[in-house]
């Protein structure tokens, strides 16, 4: 902690620096395409695989190397920039800005919520595609997926009143004779456009399913880092407090 009237104005070019290193292109860039190359593995669950750790291993590493890489242009050492953050990381927001986005960086809860949520958004963009080019939902991949939207729809079906359930059986003899009535090619125009109709509905749900679980996962990264940021806070007290008992008496 710095003494009373110690300033470390010194530094602060240093974390301008870095903060403009941050914002730029090239860094967003670079880190995004690292996430992007590789949070399809992640998952929402609470089991971490040993893939995760070694990715986040391997992003902390390019990180260090870009951000070590553009401070070495002006001349400023590892060492110096571990100084400047041990000695001025909290003389300014900006300073402390840049101190908690590292943090926030080494932390591998954090990191994990970062690549779910990234993968979520990759699938949202993939989902809005199929929408846009008009690809249909409906027809289930394999045998596997067939048997699990036969189950979603036996437990539906468990779950209606009986009511609902006369209503839904007077709906399917309603499409099945009028597709009686209309004849074989205006039964397959009709059946067509029911198929199309709740395609447009699943594609939707979808949608909205996606945007649901990004919103969970952002409240969720919030949450991580902030854990991750008191306990650096808390680490750092204990240190300070160490230091401050183990100073000789006056």
């Amino acid at each position: 902690m710095a003494e009373e009237g110690e300033s470390f104005g010194e530094y602060d070019w240093i974390f301008d620096y870095v903060m403009s290193v941050f914002k730029s292109p090239l860094w967003d860039l670079t880190v995004m395409g690292i996430i992007d190359d590789n949070c399809i593995v992640f998952s929402n669950e609470e089991e971490n695989r040993f893939e995760y750790t070694d990715i986040h291993n391997l992003f902390k590493l390019q990180v260090e190397q870009l951000l070590t890489q553009h401070l070495a242009e002006l001349g400023v050492s590892e060492d110096m920039f571990l100084e400047a953050c041990e000695r001025a990381r909290s003389s300014r927001d900006i300073n402390q800005e840049v101190y908690d986005q590292i943090v926030a960086m080494e932390d591998f809860l954090t990191f994990k919520k970062l690549m779910v949520k990234r993968n979520m958004e990759l699938e949202l963009e993939a989902v809005r595609e199929l929408q846009k080019e008009g690809v249909p939902l409906i027809a289930p991949a394999d045998e596997e997926a067939a048997a699990a939207a036969f189950q979603r729809e036996v437990k539906q079906a468990d779950e209606l009143t009986p009511a609902e359930a006369k209503e839904a059986a007077q709906e399917g003899e309603g499409e099945e004779a009028a597709q009686a009535k209309a004849g074989p090619k205006e039964g397959a125009e009709l059946h067509a456009q029911v198929l199309e109709e709740m395609d447009g509905h699943l594609m939707e749900m979808e949608l909205l399913h996606k945007k649901e679980e990004m919103e969970q996962m952002e409240l969720e990264r919030a949450i991580a880092m902030s854990l991750a940021l008191e306990e650096e806070r808390l680490r750092i007290a204990r240190l300070e407090a160490k230091a401050g008992d183990d100073k000789p008496e006056a």
